[in-house]
């Protein structure tokens, strides 16, 4: 006999002889409980991407089990804690598609999450008030509304997270720390430290370097002058000189470089806003809500703003 066909003899009579060593000790996949089991034993474990297939695997054989809005709502808590966002939400809508009342709160509340984690928090706070608007799902309430106003600090619409925080009711957990937020924001919001972006762009048309000034940047301020300066000064000496080509070509740098100067000023105005309100936020984040950890799964992170906040 051949090589090949003597290999093949020898592997036909070890599984015939030992089919359960050569045997794969995967579970039952004609028990939907059983694989859901192992699915969640699997997440218990970490091994996260062993038991997404798993949760997958139970929802392509049982997609009309009772207990399907349960592997959705898993399947999506399992892509968060790898950090796959977009699939966790689209597990989560499924999960409240399925309009099972055991899981569809939650899973509305973990939309809310993803959204925010994708940075998109005007989707996010509408989620997060849809949720607080539904009396079916009361005990999530006020959970709900102090996320929707977190969500929109994060959309910079001051008004609406105030006015969301003052629904939350006296008895909440969340309301000693949603009325203290609510009052800095009405006294906090207006003093914040602001630079008009057509003052800066204007100062800068007027001065190079002045709007660089105006919105605290000194450096850049000095950068710009000198650049302005050094260009202007270039131009004008070549004229002197006769040079006309020169000339023409400097004053055409000059020109841009001026252009340019302008509308870096009103650039560096909106980042010296955004700093500050960001600033600002930062430090209204501090204020922890009661119950809060119970919203959220363990070690999500949910970002804002550029950087990240862990409830």
């Amino acid at each position: 006999m051949r090589t090949c066909e003597t290999l093949a003899f020898f592997l036909l009579t070890a599984f015939v002889l030992f089919p359960g060593q050569l045997q794969a000790k995967t579970p039952m996949r004609g028990d939907p409980e059983k694989l859901l089991s192992f699915a969640h034993h699997l997440r218990e474990k970490q091994d996260l991407y062993r038991a997404e297939g798993e949760y997958m695997a139970f929802l392509f054989l049982f997609p009309q089990h009772p207990k399907a809005a349960e592997a959705w709502f898993f399947l999506g808590r399992t892509r968060q804690q790898t950090g796959r966002w977009e699939a966790a939400l689209e597990a989560f809508l499924h999960a409240v598609k399925a309009g099972d009342p055991r899981w569809s709160g939650e899973a509305g509340m973990a939309v809310g999450e993803s959204l925010l984690a994708l940075g998109r928090p005007l989707e996010a706070a509408r989620s997060f008030q849809a949720l607080a608007q539904d009396p079916s799902w009361e005990r999530l309430r006020s959970k709900a509304l102090w996320l929707a106003a977190r969500a929109w600090l994060a959309a910079r619409d001051w008004e609406q997270a105030h006015r969301v925080l003052l629904q939350i009711r006296p008895e909440d957990p969340e309301a000693p720390e949603a009325h203290l937020m609510a009052s800095r924001i009405e006294t906090e919001s207006p003093l914040l430290p602001r630079r008009n972006e057509w003052v800066a762009g204007g100062l800068s048309a007027l001065l190079p370097g002045a709007g660089h000034l105006y919105a605290g940047r000194p450096w850049e301020a000095l950068t710009s002058f000198l650049l302005n300066f050094a260009f202007l000064a270039g131009s004008v000496w070549s004229v002197k000189e006769g040079c006309l080509v020169s000339s023409g070509i400097l004053s055409f740098l000059e020109l841009s470089w001026y252009l340019g100067g302008i509308e870096s000023a009103a650039e560096a105005a909106r980042k010296y806003n955004n700093q500050k309100e960001e600033s600002w936020i930062r430090e209204l984040g501090q204020i922890p809500a009661s119950g809060m950890d119970s919203a959220l799964p363990d070690g999500v992170k949910i970002r804002l703003l550029g950087f990240r906040w862990r409830f």
